[in-house]
């Protein structure tokens, strides 16, 4: 199975309920090999936000890392898009600011 296929499959189970949100966005950065060094956020923004979704910290933020991600997608050989770049460093983020709580 392609890389593509698995991915595409692994979308299929998220937008049925199989997998939450977050699980979804954390195997897509594992597939990608994105991990929390390619926040452009800092720590401190992560843990002072006060929303659960991270909305009190600019999207330009979040968008910054697309280039980069959005290459390690196309090597990958899956789709992708800006909205998947933010959704993967948001579940970054949680993952940061989860390890504090």
């Amino acid at each position: 199975m392609s890389n593509d296929q698995l991915a595409r499959l692994q979308r299929h189970l998220y937008l049925k309920g199989a997998i939450a949100h977050q699980d979804y966005y954390l195997w897509l950065a594992d597939l990608l090999h994105v991990n929390t060094n390619h926040l452009l956020v800092t720590e401190a923004e992560i843990l002072a936000s006060q929303d659960e979704y991270f909305n009190d910290i600019p999207l330009r933020k979040w968008e910054l890392s697309h280039y980069r991600i959005a290459m390690k997608a196309e090597a990958t050989g899956i789709g992708w898009s800006l909205s998947d770049t933010v959704c993967v460093m948001k579940a970054l983020a949680q993952k940061v600011k989860d390890a504090y709580l």
